[in-house]
């Protein structure tokens, strides 16, 4: 009969295969030496960024990324961890929200599938080894981990026709298309009679949404036989944006 086990001799492992009741050692699996260090971001969206390190002394290693900025989990030896670059696809450390989304040779991985205005931390740890028969630097260094927050995403707005005109009044229309992030804090829409209306003229304040869809408001205070321009638009902590001018 022929099995393998993997028996720790002294720092390293070494992949033994038994025939009958005979054994010898096939590799001696090193756990490598040098930890990675120095992980950097560039290219910080508000739901992707491009992550960097410096390798250390291992043919391999695994890059996990969790949410938040607090605690780590670790790798186990002899344990295959299959990697995605879109956050939360890859293998988990256990429960500990700690994602793999890159195992390989290389540097460099750009990570998609994050929230926006989000902390994640990051951490690599080095291996030698093959498939089912890993061996990891889980030492804690510094550079590694490291942490970044994605960007800030912005509302997406439209203006749409001004409805129920009357001599003084009227019902100016908007659609929040994308609710940005964080969430809008103040949305209405804004006139004028010279173009190009902003919040620093007449404006309606509908407050906070956490919805994004249509909304209407009412504009007060008008003269007959004047032509008003009009836009929506939304408020979140990235600005304001506007929706495309309507005239009536």
């Amino acid at each position: 009969a022929v099995s393998d086990r993997n028996v720790y001799l002294g720092g390293y492992f070494s992949l033994v295969q038994s025939i009958g009741h005979s054994y010898f050692a096939v590799i001696d699996i090193l756990c490598p030496d040098l930890q990675a260090s120095n992980i950097e971001f560039s290219n910080i969206q508000s739901t992707s960024s491009t992550l960097s390190w410096s390798n250390g002394s291992g043919a391999s290693r695994v890059v996990f990324v969790k949410e938040g900025s607090s605690g780590y989990g670790l790798p186990a030896d002899n344990t295959t961890y299959t990697a995605s670059s879109v956050f939360g696809n890859g293998s988990q450390l256990g429960s500990s929200g700690w994602y793999c989304v890159y195992n390989g040779s290389g540097n460099e991985i750009h990570m998609t599938g994050l929230q926006p205005s989000t902390t994640y931390s990051v951490r690599v740890y080095e291996y030698n080894g093959n498939i089912g028969n890993e061996v990891y630097n889980t030492a804690i260094v510094s550079g590694n981990g490291n942490s970044f927050a994605t960007m800030f995403s912005i509302p997406s707005v439209s203006t749409q026709p001004v409805t129920d005109i009357t001599g003084t009044t009227a019902t100016g229309n908007g659609n929040i298309i994308e609710l940005g992030a964080p969430n809008p804090i103040q949305h209405g829409v804004c006139w004028n009679t010279t173009g190009n209306p902003t919040i620093a003229d007449n404006k309606t304040e509908e407050g906070e949404t956490t919805e994004a869809g249509p909304f209407s408001s009412i504009i007060s205070g008008l003269s007959q036989c004047q032509t008003y321009h009009v836009r929506a638009y939304a408020t979140n902590l990235n600005g304001t944006f506007f929706g495309e001018e309507v005239n009536f």
